[in-house]
């Protein structure tokens, strides 16, 4: 089995891949949309590897493998040996019809798209079906895009193009229409935290908040893990407490001019602005529901901030967030952001 790890939860999209599999009736291109770190690029590279395989495999019966300790469907890997010579050159990235193209800065640029009509105007070298797999396909440019929808009326023979994206809506339709499309959705919260748990060997309070964080991605929850976020977010909650009231003149606490300096990098502030949204969230619920706080080694402060706090001033403070994380990844000023960020929820 191949990528089994790397595609958690995803059975739907895996079982309809085997069904095709089965039937051997291939389309000549694929959507692939959801999230970022969803199993995407896994999947397209485990399909491509059961494609080619020339080795012995397992059946393609396409079943869930059964559920784990949390109850979600764990999805099974597509069918391939992985150790033939196929599967290896595939895996390791040296097959010759194998090729994978992804953004070059922040666009896929139409010339990239006409090398790869040059290529595909070739025969396959070696592989029954050589697999193109376009990653981050909404980042092409109208004139990409262009070209890459006369690729797809033609479609080279033996080649199957893969397309991942973040969602249907930000490619032509016309690409849209000539394509067969997957959805992969988020990895669920409880079965993330359980990675962490059972993998990372983090505790379950901590492992729950990366989760929550990392919005379904198995990657992204992965990088908070190496990034050392179990740590941040206890300082954001203790060290720099971001539910401190604020000082006679109306300004943040000291602490809050720390985080503007310690969290410049624009990875970092976004991923702490999610924490400090937890926080607030944490807030808005307490009157409702204290036993579902998402910090509750902050629950004594997080019900004085309940108690002082207005609704509507909490909402107000989650939406200021939001629009700081937009601006950040916007390529916008990032201690700029914060500090402005910090003296609205100050008021």
């Amino acid at each position: 089995m191949i990528g089994s790890a790397s595609l958690i939860a995803q059975h739907q999209p895996v079982q309809i891949l085997n069904a095709i599999l089965r039937k051997g009736a291939i389309p000549h291109a694929f959507l692939f949309t959801g999230s970022e770190g969803v199993g995407k690029r896994t999947a397209a590279l485990a399909f491509a590897m059961a494609l080619n395989c020339s080795g012995d495999r397992d059946s393609l019966s396409g079943e869930p493998a059964g559920r784990d300790t949390s109850g979600t469907i764990v999805s099974t890997a597509l069918s391939a040996c992985g150790v033939c010579r196929s599967c290896r050159k595939i895996e390791s990235g040296n097959h010759p019809d194998f090729i994978s193209l992804q953004p070059q800065g922040p666009f896929i640029r139409i010339d990239q798209i006409r090398e790869l009509c040059r290529v595909l105007s070739m025969k396959p070298y070696e592989a029954d079906y050589r697999t193109v797999v376009i990653s981050d396909a909404h980042c092409m440019n109208p004139e990409a895009g262009n070209a890459l929808l006369k690729m797809l009326e033609e479609p080279p023979d033996r080649t199957i193009l893969i397309l991942t994206a973040t969602a249907t809506a930000d490619l032509l339709p016309t690409i849209v229409s000539r394509c067969r499309h997957l959805r992969f959705h988020p990895v669920p919260i409880p079965r993330l935290a359980l990675e962490l748990t059972h993998v990372h060997g983090m505790d379950p309070i901590s492992a729950h908040i990366l989760a929550v964080m990392a919005g379904g991605s198995l990657s992204k929850v992965e990088e908070l893990s190496r990034n050392n976020w179990v740590n941040r977010r206890k300082w954001l909650l203790h060290g720099c407490d971001v539910l401190s009231p604020a000082g006679g003149d109306g300004y943040p606490p000291r602490g809050f001019a720390t985080a503007s300096m310690l969290f410049s990098n624009k990875d970092l502030a976004v991923d702490a602005l999610e924490i400090l949204k937890t926080v607030y969230r944490d807030v808005l619920i307490f009157r409702y529901q204290p036993e579902n706080l998402l910090n509750p080694d902050a629950e004594e402060r997080i019900a004085g901030a309940a108690k002082a706090m207005e609704q509507e001033a909490v909402i107000a403070a989650v939406r200021a967030i939001d629009r700081a994380q937009d601006r950040i990844r916007a390529n916008a000023n990032v201690r700029l952001a914060l500090e402005t960020l910090f003296l609205t929820l100050a008021k």
